[in-house]
């Protein structure tokens, strides 16, 4: 992850390069929108990622974590988050 990029360019991106080519610009940015909702990355999303190391102050580590999650998670066309596939990723993601 790029540490002076912000959490939904990074998500945009991501879409745009991973997706399935078939789908339009707004069914990727929807399913962007989506995993950001459904993994609770809305508050942090106008927020840089940064790089505790290099002293660039950012999202949290939890917040970093659901990013790389919903980096991988995004990028799946049939993916559908109803409140069972809510669960279990909750349980994958606060059991870290």
């Amino acid at each position: 992850m790029l540490e002076r990029v912000k959490t939904k360019l990074t998500q945009k991106i991501k879409a745009l390069l991973r997706m399935d080519k078939n789908m339009t610009y707004s069914e990727r940015m929807g399913r962007v929108e989506d995993v950001i909702l459904e993994l609770g990355l809305l508050k942090c999303a106008q927020t840089v990622i940064g790089n505790p190391e290099r002293g660039v102050k950012g999202i949290s580590g939890g917040e970093r974590k659901r990013l790389a999650f919903a980096s991988e998670v995004s990028s799946f066309i049939n993916l559908q988050l109803n409140l069972f596939h809510q669960q279990i990723i909750r349980c994958v993601i606060f059991r870290f």
